[in-house]
């Protein structure tokens, strides 16, 4: 059975890709009278945005990092798009650093708030994560952890509230998923930046880009694979 659903979910995950593919190929062509449009009024918002950040430098920062640690703290979607606009409004250096610590505080405030909040409730909504994480825990140590950070096959905010009905030590947890963010950040960033340089829609099968989704893809896929064999299927 455990096979069945493997191979159900690898077929999700190959349409998936290949629905995507099948979009950067054919949205240049089908929408290319409409392009300058489009692309005119996303840089006239993201010029407009450019300036109020350089006209209000703490306050956008304070901003940027407050929303960002707020998403992450508590368990909504959109931790990949503060990535992907913290290299569209930043520096790579100045985007990646705030964009590693903005979600590393997020990330210790949901797993407090699940630790000290929301215990029962997380045992009762998520047994087979806990018992999954447990097990890669108690197996492998912080090891495991480490792979969930660099590579997320178990979404983000599932972690961070399973972290907290389990025995890791805060400051375990804390330079665990500091040093493991590392990678996808710094690639989430270096992304947002290669967005914001799009002068057309084709330009989204530029080198830069298609190379950084590949490296994504690459660190996700090597992550499933190595959790797999963590857990090897039983028949």
């Amino acid at each position: 059975m455990r096979f069945i659903l493997t191979q159900l979910r690898q077929r999700k995950l190959l349409i998936a890709a290949l629905v995507g593919l099948m979009v950067l190929v054919v949205l240049p062509l089908v929408f290319g009278q409409y392009q300058d449009a489009v692309l005119a009024n996303v840089q006239a918002r993201h010029d407009a945005a450019l300036a109020w950040f350089a006209e209000n430098p703490i306050l956008s920062r304070v901003l940027y990092f407050t929303l960002f640690v707020t998403f992450i703290g508590f368990y909504l979607p959109g931790g990949i798009l503060f990535l992907l606009l913290s290299g569209a409004l930043f520096s790579f250096w100045e985007g990646f650093l705030m964009a590693s610590f903005a979600n590393l505080v997020g990330a210790v405030v949901g797993m407090l708030i699940s630790r000290k909040l929301l215990q029962g409730l997380v045992v009762e909504r998520f047994p087979e994560r806990i018992a999954q994480i447990n097990a890669g825990l108690a197996a492998h140590g912080v090891l495991y952890l480490m792979l969930l950070r660099i590579a997320p096959v178990i979404p983000s905010p599932v972690v961070n509230l399973v972290m907290g009905v389990t025995a890791m030590p805060l400051f375990t947890y804390v330079w665990v998923t500091l040093v493991g963010r590392i990678p996808m950040s710094a690639l989430y960033v270096n992304l947002g930046a290669q967005l914001d340089e799009i002068d057309s829609l084709s330009d989204l099968l530029s080198l830069e880009i298609v190379l950084s989704l590949s490296l994504i893809a690459v660190l996700i896929a090597g992550g499933a694979y190595v959790a797999r064999r963590m857990h090897p299927a039983s028949d």
